[in-house]
């Protein structure tokens, strides 16, 4: 995903994206993690939730996963361009929209999604809020007692590719994690919250906070459903980072990306996928 969300509430004009334009890829990539997002569902539901929110959905691929678990569950997509919703909605069957983002009012929030939610998940979308713990601390407010905040945030990057490629400099996707890392920096306004989500959940009056990882570990050689989703997610990224990257890097991801060039990565036969992701689980008191 790209640095400027629909739901964070910044006004980066420089990373400014068309999420309408983006809706048709969204949605692939949200399907493309469809195997993640319903092992999530399955550890994070309970038997008596009614309400759960995808907060800051995008592509709303957790909301589907959700929607796909239960039929006794009302599944919202929450995020703050509804004109992205009327590109995807009818693709997406079982999941409704509506929209807000963190810098809403609590209770403007449940009006919104209709309820108390027993259940709020939110991946890779609160640490670009203006201000992260407030941005929980608002999450929490929009729970139920008893209910769940669950936050995707962090983990360690996918790795795809071997160190040397034998075009650019070895590390091209260290170099690429760097620059995308730098330019965040240099547009984000937020303050900085010098500390990790477990400690900001506590901080928010959540309990029994636990962190749990999801393991991806998808070994040489890919199945060709595979290779191509790892070929769509680089494309995606480098369509998103490619102008932020020295050029003797961008000139070999040109050349890795290009299906024409004899160094096109769909064709080599050690891509591979390696990636934690990390859900930080609270509770909030009954």
């Amino acid at each position: 995903m790209s640095h400027q969300h629909a739901a964070h509430g910044h006004d980066h004009a420089k990373t400014e994206i068309d999420w309408l334009a983006e809706a048709d890829r969204l949605v692939r990539a949200a399907a493309d993690d469809a195997a993640w997002y319903a092992e999530a569902a399955l550890l994070l539901l309970r038997p008596d939730d009614k309400l759960a929110v995808d907060f800051a959905c995008g592509g709303a691929g957790m909301a589907t996963a959700l929607a796909a678990s239960s039929d006794a569950l009302t599944v919202v997509g929450l995020d703050r361009d509804a004109a992205m919703y009327a590109a995807v909605a009818d693709r997406l069957p079982g999941v409704a929209f509506a929209t807000g983002s963190f810098e809403d009012d609590p209770e403007a929030l449940r009006e919104a999604v209709g309820g108390a939610p027993d259940l709020i998940w939110s991946r890779n979308a609160v640490h670009h809020a203006d201000n992260g713990q407030d941005a929980v601390a608002t999450l929490t407010a929009m729970l139920a007692p008893g209910g769940r905040l669950a936050l995707a945030e962090g983990g360690l990057k996918p790795r795809f590719l071997p160190y040397d490629l034998g075009i650019g400099e070895p590390g091209l996707e260290d170099a690429l994690h760097a620059a995308i890392h730098a330019e965040y920096r240099k547009v984000s306004h937020h303050v900085r919250m010098e500390y990790g989500w477990p400690v900001a959940l506590r901080r928010a009056g959540l309990v029994d906070v636990t962190t749990v990882p999801i393991l991806t570990d998808l070994p040489a050689p890919l199945a060709p459903t595979d290779r191509e989703r790892v070929v769509r997610k680089l494309t995606l990224v480098l369509s998103h980072h490619r102008d932020h990257l020295d050029p003797v890097d961008r000139a070999a991801w040109d050349r890795l990306l290009d299906p024409a060039d004899e160094a096109w990565i769909g064709g080599r036969e050690d891509l591979h996928h390696l990636e934690v992701r990390t859900i930080h689980i609270g509770h909030k008191p009954a």
